[in-house]
């Protein structure tokens, strides 16, 4: 799955040429994130997440996000990594201010590592759903105020649909 999120990008970035109507934009987004691992008394992880977006049509993106978080247990370190790509909705009514949508899936690794030589790592299906709020700054930059998105697990027989993670940064204009 790894090398499908991969060569999603890999092509989104290369359709840029493709568009007759004018150069696409890129969006290159990067910041902070907070995973939450269950609503009311799961873990609570802090990491990083990028993502990138490539105008399609006027309201229409596609985009490819990487986030990883973690957090330090008693005796062991708990780190989500998630690659997702799909389409994003985004609104520009206001000039200043542009909320989106996305729908996104893709992989996810789950890991759990014990200070010792073993580690305990899994494989997910992951569905984002979410969206958030972009306030420009210039026409290189924004500042992604929020996104917030609710994360959906899947495995054999495994299945966790209680997850949230948000996001805040910065969002770069091409």
């Amino acid at each position: 799955m790894k090398k499908l999120c991969r060569y999603a990008l890999f092509f989104a970035l290369v359709s840029v040429a493709a568009f007759a109507e004018g150069a696409p934009r890129l969006h290159a987004f990067g910041g902070y994130q907070y995973f939450r691992d269950g609503f009311a008394d799961g873990d609570k992880l802090n990491g990083v997440e990028a993502a990138f977006s490539v105008d399609l049509a006027r309201h229409v993106e596609i985009t490819s996000d990487f986030a990883t978080a973690s957090e330090n247990l008693f005796h062991e370190t708990a780190r989500i990594t998630t690659y997702t790509f799909g389409p994003s909705i985004s609104l520009h009514s206001n000039p200043r201010v542009a909320p989106f949508a996305h729908v996104l899936v893709g992989d996810a690794d789950a890991e759990l590592y014990p200070f010792s030589p073993f580690s305990d790592s899994e494989n997910y299906f992951v569905m984002k759903t979410g969206g958030g709020v972009d306030v420009k700054v210039d026409r290189l930059l924004s500042v992604r105020g929020f996104q917030l998105d609710w994360n959906y697990f899947h495995r054999t027989r495994e299945s966790h649909g209680d997850d949230l993670s948000a996001a805040a940064g910065l969002v770069f204009n091409f």
